[in-house]
């Protein structure tokens, strides 16, 4: 929202056209652009980190800063350009209005795979369902949200010992009913292209 508000500030006043008529280069301007909102990414993930800390809960205190830090972080990179932000705000707006995630998809979910919620176990779907996954997996919210959950499940009891930053790539596989193709490390790939 921010990011979309300083883009129309902008607009509004032709800030960037009167710089542009000073001498600045759109180069000047975009880089500066960037690195603010970079700062800006890079404290909000430590404030994340700080209070998640102080309120004692498990995700942040077994899991390594590195890796909590990272997704944060390139999460905030991957949102921080104003065309990504709104194509994520219309795409999730039509998923949750279609409710797609939620499988009502030809009554299954558009993701490669599912969780049996009793037992835990993965199965890989059948068919053209899974055929959706790639392109769900682009859009940076969903890439977190899986993130936090495998995060989430490698620190949830008190014989976990959490996910180490060495790891990140390693620690998905089908036995641990986790999609080696959508381990953190590789979210940090793709949120950095």
């Amino acid at each position: 929202v921010i990011q979309m508000t300083e883009i129309v500030y902008e607009r509004e006043f032709k800030l960037r056209q009167a710089l542009a008529a000073m001498g600045l280069y759109d180069l000047s301007y975009w880089l500066s652009w960037h690195l603010y909102q970079s700062t800006l990414a890079f404290f909000s993930s430590i404030l994340i980190y700080t209070f998640g800390c102080l309120f004692q809960f498990n995700i942040f205190l077994k899991n390594d800063f590195g890796v909590i830090f990272f997704t944060f972080w390139m999460f905030g990179q991957a949102v921080t350009v104003g065309f990504t932000s709104f194509m994520v705000c219309f795409i999730v707006y039509f998923c949750i209005s279609a409710g797609v995630p939620y499988g009502s998809y030809k009554g299954t979910p558009p993701i490669g795979f599912t969780t049996n919620i009793t037992t835990g176990n993965l199965t890989a779907l059948s068919g053209g369902a899974g055929a959706l996954s790639p392109l769900f997996s682009l859009l940076p919210p969903s890439m977190l949200i899986k993130a936090i959950a495998d995060m989430g499940a490698l620190s949830f009891s008190t014989k976990d010992q959490g996910l180490r930053f060495a790891n990140a790539y390693a620690y998905c596989t089908l036995e641990n009913t986790c999609d080696p193709a959508y381990s953190i490390g590789t979210f940090w790939v793709a949120w950095l292209v």
